[in-house]
Protein backbone atom coordinates (compact mmCIF):
# COMPACT_ATOMS: atom_id res chain seq x y z
CA UNK A 1 0.00 0.00 0.00
CA UNK A 2 2.81 2.41 0.86
CA UNK A 3 4.60 1.61 -2.39
CA UNK A 4 1.41 2.21 -4.38
CA UNK A 5 0.77 5.53 -2.62
CA UNK A 6 4.37 6.66 -3.05
CA UNK A 7 4.36 5.68 -6.74
CA UNK A 8 1.11 7.61 -7.29
CA UNK A 9 2.51 10.61 -5.40
CA UNK A 10 5.65 10.61 -7.55
CA UNK A 11 3.60 10.31 -10.75
CA UNK A 12 1.50 13.32 -9.75
CA UNK A 13 4.54 15.40 -8.80
CA UNK A 14 6.09 14.64 -12.18
CA UNK A 15 2.82 15.58 -13.90
CA UNK A 16 2.72 18.90 -12.02
CA UNK A 17 6.25 19.56 -13.24
CA UNK A 18 5.56 18.65 -16.87
CA UNK A 19 2.10 20.24 -17.29
CA UNK A 20 0.71 23.75 -17.10
CA UNK A 21 -2.62 25.45 -17.53
CA UNK A 22 -3.18 27.98 -20.32
CA UNK A 23 -6.03 30.46 -19.83
CA UNK A 24 -7.51 32.76 -22.43
CA UNK A 25 -8.51 31.97 -25.99
CA UNK A 26 -6.63 28.76 -26.82
CA UNK A 27 -6.77 28.13 -30.57
CA UNK A 28 -7.45 24.43 -29.99
CA UNK A 29 -10.77 25.37 -28.39
CA UNK A 30 -11.88 28.65 -30.00
CA UNK A 31 -10.16 28.95 -33.39
CA UNK A 32 -13.40 28.27 -35.26
CA UNK A 33 -15.45 30.88 -33.39
CA UNK A 34 -16.19 33.87 -35.61
CA UNK A 35 -18.32 36.99 -35.47
CA UNK A 36 -20.92 37.66 -38.16
CA UNK A 37 -18.42 39.59 -40.30
CA UNK A 38 -15.99 36.66 -40.31
CA UNK A 39 -13.52 38.11 -37.82
CA UNK A 40 -12.35 35.50 -35.33
CA UNK A 41 -12.91 35.80 -31.61
CA UNK A 42 -9.15 35.38 -31.20
CA UNK A 43 -8.49 38.43 -33.40
CA UNK A 44 -11.01 40.55 -31.48
CA UNK A 45 -9.57 39.33 -28.19
CA UNK A 46 -6.02 40.22 -29.23
CA UNK A 47 -7.13 43.68 -30.40
CA UNK A 48 -8.70 44.44 -27.02
CA UNK A 49 -6.04 42.74 -24.90
CA UNK A 50 -3.19 44.71 -26.48
CA UNK A 51 -4.99 47.64 -28.11
CA UNK A 52 -4.65 48.84 -31.69
CA UNK A 53 -4.38 52.14 -33.46
CA UNK A 54 -8.17 52.53 -33.18
CA UNK A 55 -9.03 50.43 -30.11
CA UNK A 56 -7.95 51.24 -26.56
CA UNK A 57 -6.20 48.47 -24.65
CA UNK A 58 -8.66 46.71 -22.37
CA UNK A 59 -6.77 43.78 -20.95
CA UNK A 60 -9.04 40.95 -19.85
CA UNK A 61 -6.16 38.53 -19.18
CA UNK A 62 -2.82 40.10 -18.26
CA UNK A 63 -4.07 43.00 -16.13
CA UNK A 64 -6.71 41.03 -14.19
CA UNK A 65 -4.22 38.23 -13.51
CA UNK A 66 -1.74 40.79 -12.20
CA UNK A 67 -4.39 42.48 -10.06
CA UNK A 68 -5.65 39.16 -8.71
CA UNK A 69 -2.26 37.48 -8.42
CA UNK A 70 -2.75 36.63 -4.74
CA UNK A 71 -6.07 34.90 -5.50
CA UNK A 72 -4.44 32.84 -8.24
CA UNK A 73 -1.49 32.02 -5.97
CA UNK A 74 -3.89 30.80 -3.26
CA UNK A 75 -5.57 28.51 -5.79
CA UNK A 76 -2.20 27.16 -6.91
CA UNK A 77 -1.05 26.57 -3.32
CA UNK A 78 -4.31 24.87 -2.43
CA UNK A 79 -4.23 22.58 -5.44
CA UNK A 80 -0.56 21.69 -5.03
CA UNK A 81 -1.33 20.79 -1.40
CA UNK A 82 -4.26 18.61 -2.49
CA UNK A 83 -2.02 16.79 -4.96
CA UNK A 84 0.62 16.36 -2.27
CA UNK A 85 -1.99 14.96 0.12
CA UNK A 86 -3.14 12.47 -2.51
CA UNK A 87 -6.61 14.01 -2.71
CA UNK A 88 -6.42 14.97 -6.38
CA UNK A 89 -4.34 14.13 -9.44
CA UNK A 90 -2.24 16.80 -11.13
CA UNK A 91 -4.45 17.30 -14.19
CA UNK A 92 -7.56 17.76 -12.02
CA UNK A 93 -5.70 20.26 -9.85
CA UNK A 94 -4.54 22.22 -12.89
CA UNK A 95 -8.09 22.23 -14.27
CA UNK A 96 -9.34 23.74 -11.00
CA UNK A 97 -6.65 26.43 -11.20
CA UNK A 98 -7.81 27.09 -14.75
CA UNK A 99 -11.37 27.59 -13.54
CA UNK A 100 -10.24 30.15 -10.96
CA UNK A 101 -8.21 32.08 -13.55
CA UNK A 102 -11.00 31.94 -16.13
CA UNK A 103 -13.47 33.33 -13.60
CA UNK A 104 -11.10 36.20 -12.80
CA UNK A 105 -10.90 37.04 -16.49
CA UNK A 106 -14.67 36.84 -17.01
CA UNK A 107 -15.26 39.07 -13.97
CA UNK A 108 -13.17 41.75 -15.69
CA UNK A 109 -16.01 42.16 -18.19
CA UNK A 110 -18.48 42.79 -15.35
CA UNK A 111 -16.21 45.26 -13.55
CA UNK A 112 -14.70 47.25 -16.42
CA UNK A 113 -11.38 45.49 -16.02
CA UNK A 114 -11.65 45.82 -12.23
CA UNK A 115 -12.03 49.55 -12.78
CA UNK A 116 -9.06 49.96 -15.13
CA UNK A 117 -10.65 50.05 -18.60
CA UNK A 118 -11.21 53.38 -20.31
CA UNK A 119 -14.79 54.24 -21.20
CA UNK A 120 -15.91 53.74 -24.79
CA UNK A 121 -16.30 56.71 -27.11
CA UNK A 122 -19.66 58.43 -27.50
CA UNK A 123 -19.91 57.38 -31.15
CA UNK A 124 -19.37 53.75 -30.11
CA UNK A 125 -22.13 54.04 -27.50
CA UNK A 126 -24.50 55.39 -30.14
CA UNK A 127 -23.54 52.75 -32.72
CA UNK A 128 -24.04 49.80 -30.39
CA UNK A 129 -26.90 51.29 -28.39
CA UNK A 130 -25.34 50.78 -24.98
CA UNK A 131 -22.53 52.05 -22.79
CA UNK A 132 -21.23 48.59 -21.86
CA UNK A 133 -17.48 48.31 -22.27
CA UNK A 134 -16.50 45.13 -24.13
CA UNK A 135 -20.01 43.76 -23.73
CA UNK A 136 -21.98 43.47 -26.92
CA UNK A 137 -22.72 39.92 -28.05
CA UNK A 138 -20.91 38.20 -25.18
CA UNK A 139 -18.97 36.02 -27.65
CA UNK A 140 -15.53 37.13 -26.46
CA UNK A 141 -16.34 36.77 -22.78
CA UNK A 142 -18.05 33.43 -23.39
CA UNK A 143 -15.07 32.10 -25.29
CA UNK A 144 -12.56 32.53 -22.48
CA UNK A 145 -11.51 29.11 -21.31
CA UNK A 146 -8.48 27.08 -20.25
CA UNK A 147 -6.66 23.92 -21.15
CA UNK A 148 -4.06 21.79 -19.43
CA UNK A 149 -1.01 21.35 -21.63
CA UNK A 150 1.99 19.09 -21.31
CA UNK A 151 5.40 20.62 -21.97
Amino acid sequence: ETLRATTEYLKNLQAMKSHHVAVGLPASKVADKKYDGGVSVIEVGAAHEFGTEHIDERSFLRAPFTLKKSEINRAIESQVASVGAGQRDAVSALNLIGIVARNISVKAFETGGYGTWPDIKEETKKAKGSSGVLIDTGDLRGSITWEVRSE
